[in-house]
């Protein structure tokens, strides 16, 4: 009972729709079971006030709590599985749908970043480091379905229609000990055997080039034919994709002034292997 009480607790930036929707699968059972949501906690062998919380839609329900769900009304994985699909559908903010959409016709990606690295370029490691510092009251079930959904990103390296990835990347970004050295080193590693493809440019943007020519990240995508090349940007609220002339012009003219700024890609790589000799030793 005291492990099931310990939960993590979400803050209302932590709900999502499909935590708000298993809320009514939680009622239901109760309500099919003729239980007060005292006895109905007993059974589950939860606190009442856990209970509240998420039929209230106040906490994000875990996996855990729907095999209790599960066992006390005999459904096998019933309920963990509906559970499960909607981690699934979080793992994909429907603000970021639109993008992926795009990200996967686009035959030319140029990336800039600033903060973190992009995350078709992330590992694992770096990934989960990175949702669980932006999450942090999500489980870790939760996180992982974040992290699995990211990793499906790194397909756009294989497709045939990708002619072009270009990626700038700021020192800070691998200054900041995202996961912790190990978990720095394997990204360094892996940001190494990336740059060795045919259809890939890395450059590194190294704190010695002074100012950068932009101080927040930004993608953008060519599309084939008649279709417009496009800039997305994000902020903490979600991401906007756009396709205005003047805002694609402003930013090929950045990319142009990162690109001359950056490191050449040989030179990126011996920075690369340096950094990599740092976290060896």
């Amino acid at each position: 009972m005291l492990e099931r009480m310990a939960e993590s607790r979400a803050s209302d930036a932590d709900l999502t729709r499909g935590t708000w929707d298993f809320r009514l699968e939680v009622q239901k059972l109760r309500n099919r079971l003729g239980l007060t949501q005292r006895a109905f906690a007993e059974l589950l062998h939860y606190s009442q006030a856990q209970v509240a919380k998420v039929e209230n839609g106040t906490a994000v329900p875990s996996l855990a709590f729907a095999a209790a769900m599960d066992a006390a009304a005999n459904t096998g994985e019933v309920y963990q599985d509906i559970l499960k699909r909607m981690l699934q559908e979080e793992a994909q903010p429907e603000w970021f749908g639109p993008y992926l959409d795009l990200e996967r016709r686009a035959v030319a990606i140029t990336h800039f970043c600033a903060i973190f690295l992009s995350g078709i370029l992330q590992t694992e490691e770096y990934a989960l480091a990175v949702f669980r510092a932006g999450s942090p009251s999500r489980d870790d079930q939760q996180i992982r379905a974040l992290v699995a959904e990211r990793m499906k990103r790194k397909e756009q390296l294989e497709r045939p229609t990708l002619r072009s990835l270009w990626v700038i990347v700021y020192e800070g970004v691998l200054r900041t000990p995202v996961g912790g050295p190990e978990a720095m080193r394997k990204q360094i590693q892996h940001l190494l055997e990336v740059a060795k493809r045919p259809r890939v440019t890395l450059q590194i943007l190294p704190f010695s080039a002074g100012a950068p020519p932009s101080h927040v990240p930004f993608t953008m995508l060519a599309m084939e034919g008649k279709n417009p090349d496009i800039v997305y940007c994000e902020s903490p609220s979600g991401g906007q994709v756009d396709y205005s002339p003047a805002s694609v012009a402003l930013a090929v003219e950045i990319c142009d002034r990162l690109r001359m700024s950056a490191l050449s890609q040989e030179a990126s790589a011996d920075f690369l292997r340096a950094m990599l000799k740092e976290h060896d030793s």
